[in-house]
């Protein structure tokens, strides 16, 4: 964070929608911005390419687009009332991606070390899992930053009592729920741990296994499975409990579509906020958007998306004074010559 400004939230807009259609965003924005003492940043992303290519236009007027898209952003703030609204920042990107706009986006986020990117989505539920592109789906993938997302049913609340945060209790979801402390510290919130108990996946190597599947204990297998889920689910609310953040936890068997269940567990918990903790990566948009995005169309409170951080394992150095570890190293080099000379003759010969 800048030592001598505030930190900043960077509002992600289209200046060409009606303002109108904004009421929503901008309460959420005065909610956050009060919360986190962040003042707020306008920012828009635009094509210098689409420009020429989808208007008809001549390219003169296409040096004075700069321009017009100041005047647009403009237009589109001047009846706005937030506090703490900084100026206005436009990008402009030659490129006909929107996934590449949405990059230029997360990549100024961070840059300006910015706190929280929010952002409107119109994604809607669809049965295709590979539904690619869109500036939203894009932005949550990409940006290190947190991205906050609000869909046309969502409900802004001035207070977040309770964060849903849905959890296989592995380390790598540990190490998002360290991101989202910070958030629910802020607002005083509950953390809401929620956990599914999926069917457990057997292996058959061949037919003749199938004979012995009604052998298996299934009911024995989910109960073993919702123990350890527990036992971890525990140790989970220790922690939160030294971070003197209250806690509680909901842990249920497979019974339907995984955003489902954590949509129906929001709202009969009253729940204020969703986060989720995701992957990155080359295929995030798609094997991540099977669920994550049809909790983004479905929800009626935000949801907060932010990346699970690597992992990472720390390596006992080595001890310069070992002189084992030193006597293997000297043999490793050793063979490595002899090896080489090796190479060496039997290149020569052939």
């Amino acid at each position: 964070m800048y030592p001598t400004q505030k930190s900043k939230i960077i509002w992600a807009i289209d200046p060409s929608h009606s303002p109108e259609d904004s009421k929503q965003i901008i309460n959420e924005l005065k909610i956050w911005s009060h919360h986190l003492s962040c003042e707020i940043q306008p920012v828009s992303v635009f094509s210098l390419v689409s420009s020429v290519l989808t208007l008809n236009i001549d390219l003169s007027w296409n040096e004075n687009y700069q321009l017009f898209a100041q005047n647009l952003m403009t237009q589109f703030l001047k009846d706005i009332e937030i506090k703490n609204l900084l100026k206005p920042k436009l990008l402009f990107v030659k490129t006909l991606s929107t996934r590449r706009l949405a990059k230029e986006l997360a990549i100024y986020a961070e840059k300006s070390k910015a706190t929280l990117i929010v952002a409107h989505t119109k994604n809607r539920k669809t049965t295709n899992p590979f539904r690619i592109g869109s500036f939203s789906e894009t932005l949550m993938a990409t940006a290190k930053v947190p991205v906050l997302l609000l869909n046309q049913k969502t409900k802004s609340s001035n207070k977040i009592p309770t964060i849903l945060f849905p959890t296989d209790f592995s380390l790598k979801s540990k190490n998002a729920l360290k991101n989202l402390i910070p958030f629910a510290k802020t607002f005083n919130s509950s953390i809401l741990l929620y956990n599914q108990i999926e069917f457990p996946n057997l292996y058959m190597s061949d037919f003749s296994e199938i004979r012995n599947a009604n052998s298996l204990n299934f009911n024995a297998l989910m109960d073993e499975a919702e123990k350890m889920r527990q036992n971890k689910a525990r140790k989970w609310q220790n922690f939160l409990k030294k971070e003197k953040i209250s806690s509680k936890v909901i842990t249920k068997r497979q019974i339907k579509y995984l955003a489902n269940e954590i949509i129906e567990i929001a709202e009969e918990n009253k729940v204020n906020l969703i986060a989720i903790g995701t992957n990155s990566g080359p295929m995030i948009q798609s094997l991540l958007g099977s669920v994550t995005k049809d909790i983004l169309s479905e929800a009626s409170c935000p949801v907060l998306i932010f990346h699970k951080p690597k992992v990472i394992r720390k390596h006992k150095p080595l001890d310069k004074t070992d002189k084992t570890t030193e006597n293997h190293q000297k043999r490793a080099s050793l063979k490595n010559k002899k090896d080489s000379v090796t190479d060496e003759k039997f290149i020569i010969s052939s």
